[in-house]
């Protein structure tokens, strides 16, 4: 993360003064966003390390562009060149070492995937490339060597733009103070707009972002103003807090009062954000305003503050500070590297051991790298050349991913060492990653950001008035495991001569008590509403339940505001109690699809093809164990289970394939969505007669629209 760390002797006239309390709130902040990348149970909320790096970067930044134009000494060329000298060395680095790793780790798409971030971080627009790729069915985060470049992304452009919007404010005279807190309320406010509906654009846009490093760049002109206005209201507070606390004259007491509460203040806005700030938060939001202005605070109070001087000084903070931006770059690289090695999250003590290399290197990165294409003579040459290598950079990036992955290592050892032809497998993962595409123009299927919903008004999802006549009705709910599911259900249901109707949605949970999406309180209630218009004689209900219940974490992401509601588990019993109530026949829960810790292509190549195995029919190799314990702990729901499981895993292990064409017959496409092969598989061994037979038990009963489907049936 960059931010301006200057050492006393780079300092000028026109430069702000080395403050080594700033180099420890710097530290502070790295190492927030390091525990929470390598131990995400322990500090829930230290991304927001990233937003207190903006305002220090605002702060910063500022003070140098304030400084010069009001000494009459701002050069653009000058400040862009000390830019390039300052975020390139360790930048251009991390970018050829993550490409080289890649190249023994990773496979062609994922290649091609890693040539197009580096072509976004070489440019600085990481945060664009990323957004557009947060679609419900990319690659984890977790996946992406230089996901972390995002940020870097916003603080670059925001380093192109703010010093043209200061010069020319400058120059004309305008009040500057007035004008950036204006923007600054105007991108808090779209923050505060999108973040509700659209959390992820939010999250990396610029215009939501920054006013992060606005109010850093505030916070420069009151402290310049400590001779003016803000300067005397500073010390009437002083002077007030003195006589509350102390009695004394203010002359008889340093004037530190009134900076240790700024102080402790700030740090109790930034342990607030640690502690109560989540993954699932809404953030940034409101939520970005307990860092932001805890860092705001923390600056503000000064370096004699006592937690300035004495904590944040401290010279052991100090040192990360100096190397936290290399710190920032190779941290994530290697957690990311070591996940996709792993397939999983890697063990606690082979984290741990990631950072303490990170520091090795970044501090390796400061002394050979840093320091001396950053200072000294030739600044102009050093320039140029760090200029000439990032362009290499990306034009070798881009060409990475015009190719669509270069050949790289277990590629090339899978096709060596088998004698099946790697490229089925290939043609496999572009193939079924078309399911996804098929997914998301299913009329029946909807994806944030739209949440539109609109398919409760399309016939073909939903009939727009009760059902009646002689067709059975099937109902299918749930998340975009259930709209898996139908690209085999809806062909089965036409020729069983059911009427299908589909209701399937991402990232809005059917069973949750989350109140803080206001579309997805929509989706729900319009759910259960269509469930009791329809009343259809069979009900299914197909979502990802290991999201929602984990047996190594009972509490599940969607059920935080637990009432009285002992386990997860009471509170699903109680919503299919009340589901039965809604005039559904009769309701089966589809039970969870085994799941792989990788897309299951990326596993049989590293796995299988790269050591000369064949692929196998059955495996266990890199199953999420989770995944096999859903139906223990759905069995005692008062509903029918159809288990999933049982009808792909045995004791040799789970299917990954249904026959020897691997473009078509992989069971899933991805960690654990079916393809349509497996989907009819599905279908055609289990749960379409499971459907029929709780059919013929209600045509014993006397059910005509059952009687329609056995008389189909026996024909």
């Amino acid at each position: 993360m960059d931010v301006e760390g200057r050492t006393v002797s780079e300092e000028a006239l026109t430069h702000p003064k080395y403050r080594p309390d700033i180099d420890g709130l710097r530290a502070v902040a790295v190492l927030s966003v390091l525990a929470f990348h390598a131990f995400p149970e322990l500090v829930h909320g230290g991304f927001i390390g990233v937003d207190i790096f903006f305002v220090i970067s605002g702060f910063l930044i500022s003070t140098i562009i304030f400084k010069s134009l009001a000494s009459r000494e701002f050069s653009f060329l000058e400040f862009y060149s000390r830019r390039v000298r300052r975020i390139f060395p360790a930048l251009v680095t991390v970018l050829v070492v993550a490409f080289a790793c890649g190249w023994f780790v990773l496979y062609p798409d994922e290649y091609r995937q890693l040539g197009k971030h580096i072509v976004g971080g070489a440019l600085f627009f990481s945060n664009f490339v990323l957004w557009r790729e947060s679609g419900y069915f990319d690659n984890s985060a977790d996946s992406k060597p230089l996901l972390h470049l995002w940020s870097l992304g916003i603080e670059e452009q925001f380093y192109i733009v703010f010093p043209l919007f200061a010069w020319l404010v400058w120059k004309g005279r305008l009040n500057v103070l007035t004008l950036m807190v204006l923007g600054g309320l105007i991108s808090f406010l779209l923050n505060l707009r999108d973040v509700s509906h659209d959390a992820v654009q939010t999250f990396y846009m610029p215009q939501t972002r920054v006013w992060e490093l606005l109010v850093g760049c505030v916070l420069t002109l009151l402290v310049m103003d400590a001779s003016g206005r803000v300067g005397r209201m500073e010390k009437a507070a002083e002077r007030m807090l003195n006589r509350v606390l102390y009695r004394a004259k203010v002359d008889a007491i340093p004037l530190v009062t009134l900076s240790n509460v700024k102080a402790w203040l700030g740090v109790l806005l930034v342990a607030v954000g640690l502690w109560k700030i989540t993954k699932e938060t809404h953030f940034p939001g409101k939520w970005a305003l307990l860092p932001t202005l805890g860092a705001v605070l923390l600056i503000w109070a000064g370096p004699e503050a006592f937690l300035n001087r004495r904590i944040l000084s401290a010279r052991v903070l100090m040192w990360v500070g100096k190397i936290s931006y290399p710190l920032y770059l190779w941290h994530w690289i290697l957690l990311s590297y070591l996940y996709i090695l792993a397939a999983e999250m890697p063990p606690v003590a082979v984290r741990a051991g990631a950072l303490a290399v990170a520091v090795v290197l970044s501090w390796l990165t400061y002394q050979l790298i840093e320091k001396p294409l950053r200072f000294g003579g030739n600044g102009r040459r050093k320039t140029l050349l760090l200029m000439a290598l990032m362009v290499s950079v990306s034009i070798v990036g881009f060409a990475d991913y015009k190719a669509n992955g270069f050949r790289t290592l277990p590629f090339i050892r899978a096709e060596k060492n088998t004698s099946q032809n790697i490229a089925l497998l290939d043609q496999a993962k572009t193939l079924n990653q078309n399911i996804a595409i098929n997914l998301n123009l299913d009329p029946c299927f909807q994806l944030p950001p739209n949440k539109d919903f609109s398919f409760f008004e399309k016939p073909e999802c939903l009939p727009q008035h009760s059902v009646h006549g002689n067709s059975p009705t099937l109902l299918l709910i749930g998340d975009s495991h259930s709209a898996a599911l139908s690209l085999g259900l809806r062909p089965w249901a036409k020729e069983h001569g059911f009427s299908f109707y589909q209701i399937s949605s991402g990232s809005c949970s059917l069973f949750s008590d989350d109140s803080s999406d206001p579309k997805c309180q929509d989706y729900r209630r319009h759910t259960f509403e269509a469930v009791k218009s329809i009343h259809p004689n069979v009900l299914l209900i197909d979502m990802y339940w290991v999201y929602l219940i984990d047996p190594v974490a009972p509490e599940p992401v969607f059920f935080k505001n637990r009432g009285h509601w002992p386990s997860y588990i009471d509170y699903l019993k109680d919503r299919m109690r009340y589901i039965a109530t809604l005039e559904a026949k009769q309701v089966i829960v589809v039970g969870q699809v085994p799941t792989w810790k990788s897309d299951l292509p990326n596993v049989l190549v590293r796995e299988f093809l790269s050591y000369g195995k064949p692929i196998p029919k059955r495996s266990f190799l890199k199953l999420d164990p989770r995944s096999l314990a859903m139906d223990q702990s759905m069995g005692a729901l008062p509903v029918h289970l159809f288990s999933i499981r049982d009808q792909l895993c045995n004791k040799v292990g789970c299917l990954v394939r249904l026959g020897p064409d691997l473009r078509t017959d992989l069971t899933v496409w991805d960690y654990g969505h079916l393809t349509t092969a497996g989907a009819k598989f599905v279908i055609n061994h289990g749960l379409g007669e499971t459907i029929l037979k709780i059919l013929r038990a209600e045509g014993k009963s006397g059910d005509p629209q059952s009687k329609s489907v056995l008389r189909q049936e026996n024909e």
